[in-house]
């Protein structure tokens, strides 16, 4: 009869390294598996190595919404996966059942490191929560009435290792800052100008940036100054006599959708005839004078492989024909003020014909997903081969893509000071949630 072997030991770092692998959900059912377990999952050092792990290895990347609901739905938060194009889950909200005598309406105002800025509307009061819909946790921060022209954005300060919210009002002009780590808000310099959407767009390295009327805005979250006036990419009006084949030459067959190209044009373009065009694109044809008027409907500030990017829709004047532009920030010394003119190089341009505007756009896998509002389709541009193809909404999403307020959202274990349990009461899985408070005595 062969030996009784005894069970197997991991050691404690070889442990840590599968947990750090494991999703959010299972990682908070695993701390009742025993102490030693339940102390290592709420480890902050571990939960940094969650969060490192989740960010730098995230290949399938998913995006939180808020969903402008019509009269008669209730409002919705939802995860939303990329490259699948489904929702995920309904996160229900950041508050418990019984908080509110109705379900407000509420709207994300970003998303950093699994943490999530919600601003609910009840009556007459806008109340600011700070969420992690992993951990079912959220913390009230401030409550204030509803006023007109106000923004609102949040992101994370990598130097002082410190969650903000920024809030700038036009009437009576004020902008502030709200600290989770001094647990206070702070007046900044008075705002001349506030984002035409009402919320920041994204927040990419420390800066959270939106558009304006008079250019570009940028929040320095470490500096906590406000720079706004920043010089947007003008885009001319294109005469309508580009030659199709010369964009064959350039970039192959265009864009492939699997439809009719009268559906969405024929071809894309990326400027590489294009010379630094400062103030005007120009590939050698002749523009007419007028300009795009950038507006919160044609043009949006993304992230754009970890720098500044925008997009603009332009309408060419031809029916419904529209064109898309995106280009990039050469550097990022124009959002510190100081006087430094912005410089922007222009990656491609779409012919797009179809009634559309622009929602927000995304950066994934190599490509980068333009998410149009007023239709049941995406763009998707991979931007090395220089192609660009129709992507069809599920059946599922359509309904829900009337939304500017999107942002991309990693799954973590951070948490905040101050969170307490949110208990919707209701939701889809009940045990997990009762898993929170279990722990075995082993």
């Amino acid at each position: 009869m062969p030996p009784i072997r005894k069970n197997p030991t991991l050691s404690d770092d070889l442990i840590s390294e599968i947990l750090v692998r494991v999703q959010v959900k299972s990682l908070l059912r695993f701390q009742s598996v025993c102490k030693t377990w339940l102390s290592l999952i709420k480890d902050p050092a571990f939960v940094k190595s969650q969060l490192r792990h989740a960010t730098t290895t995230e290949t399938n990347q998913t995006l939180i919404i808020s969903h402008y609901s019509k009269p008669d739905e209730e409002n919705r938060i939802l995860l939303f996966h990329i490259d699948s194009r489904e929702i995920e889950v309904d996160l229900k909200y950041p508050y418990s059942r019984d908080e509110f005598k109705y379900v407000p309406f509420s709207t994300v105002v970003g998303s950093a490191n699994g943490i999530v800025c919600v601003a609910v509307d009840f009556i007459n009061f806008k109340v600011i929560y700070l969420w992690n819909p992993a951990t079912w946790q959220a913390k009230v921060i401030s409550t204030f009435r509803v006023v007109h022209d106000e923004a609102l954005g949040f992101g994370y300060d990598v130097i002082d290792d410190d969650y903000k919210i920024v809030r700038v009002v036009m009437q009576p002009s004020f902008s502030e800052v709200y600290s989770v780590k001094r647990n206070v808000w702070r007046k900044v310099p008075d705002p001349i100008d506030t984002p035409l959407e009402g919320d920041f767009d994204v927040c990419v390295n420390g800066f959270l940036c939106g558009i304006g009327d008079y250019g570009m805005m940028a929040f320095d979250l470490n500096k906590e100054v406000l720079n706004c006036g920043i010089k947007l990419p003008v885009i001319s009006v294109d005469n309508g006599n580009d030659n199709e084949n010369d964009y064959y030459d350039d970039f192959g067959d265009g864009i492939d959708n699997g439809v009719d190209y009268d559906d969405f044009g024929d071809n894309i373009d990326n400027g590489d005839d294009y010379d630094d065009f400062g103030d005007n694109i120009d590939n050698g044809d002749d523009y007419d004078d007028d300009e795009t008027r950038i507006t919160e409907s044609n043009a949006c500030i993304i992230e754009f492989n970890k720098s500044i990017g925008v997009i603009i829709l332009r309408d060419t004047g031809l029916n419904a024909d529209k064109k898309v532009y995106m280009c990039t920030l050469d550097d990022e010394a124009c959002l510190r003020g100081g006087g430094v003119e912005a410089s922007w190089a222009l990656m491609f341009s779409i012919d797009l014909v179809m009634r559309a505007y622009i929602t927000h756009g995304y950066f994934s896998n190599r490509d980068l997903q333009i998410i149009l509002d007023y239709a049941d389709v995406w763009i998707s541009c991979n931007v090395d081969k220089r192609e660009a193809k129709i992507v069809p909404l599920l059946i599922g999403m359509a309904k829900h893509q009337y939304n500017r307020h999107i942002y991309k959202y990693t799954e973590s274990l951070v948490s905040v000071e101050g969170f307490r349990q949110v208990d919707w009461n209701g939701g889809d899985d009940d045990s997990y949630k009762a898993s929170l408070y279990l722990y075995s005595l082993c």
